[in-house]
């Protein structure tokens, strides 16, 4: 494989890598807004959200709460409600009830959040959340690193053209 496309391909996983650390700093940034609300599952949800210091206000489980409680409960306020339920087809629809019933009642939702650290992150689970948060800043140092290493390759050759020649042997 030349060594040209090896670095391209690594250059492009860092892009990659850095598009992931400004959305995660956006999503945090995001979360720091004291108008924010959680919902989410169930309480490993909320250890694993405080945990990861990902946020610190209020949340709210909802495996405890009917989505017309919550919503006469939030009516009236400024509140956004990021709904962080699990990414599997019992989230998906607790996610949906609760969205439906908090949008009905004009109360702002937020699920770009749960999209974003999904792809950011590639949780399954909020429980996951501080495990897949340290894998990624594992990730994150890894390509770098190889990027570094990448670019000190290409500086070992004086042109393109010493690079090609070595791509022929």
């Amino acid at each position: 494989m030349p060594v040209w496309y090896i670095i391209n391909s690594k250059i492009m996983r860092l892009n990659t890598v850095r598009q992931k650390l400004k959305s995660l700093k956006r999503v945090l940034d995001h979360l720091k807004n004291d108008r924010i609300i959680v919902l989410v599952e169930g309480k490993r949800d909320i250890y694993a959200l405080k945990n990861s210091h990902f946020y610190e206000g209020q949340v709210f489980q909802v495996s405890t709460r009917k989505p017309y409680e919550l919503a006469q409960l939030l009516i009236g306020s400024d509140k956004i409600v990021v709904i962080l339920t699990d990414y599997d087809s019992y989230g998906e629809q607790l996610m949906e009830r609760f969205a439906e019933e908090l949008v009905a009642n004009n109360i702002q939702i937020d699920i770009t959040t749960r999209k974003t650290l999904r792809w950011i992150l590639g949780l399954r689970t909020i429980e996951d959340l501080p495990a897949a948060y340290a894998d990624f800043v594992t990730q994150v140092a890894f390509a770098q690193h190889e990027i570094c290493l990448g670019e000190d390759i290409l500086q070992l050759f004086d042109s393109n053209n010493e690079v090609a020649m070595y791509n022929r042997r």
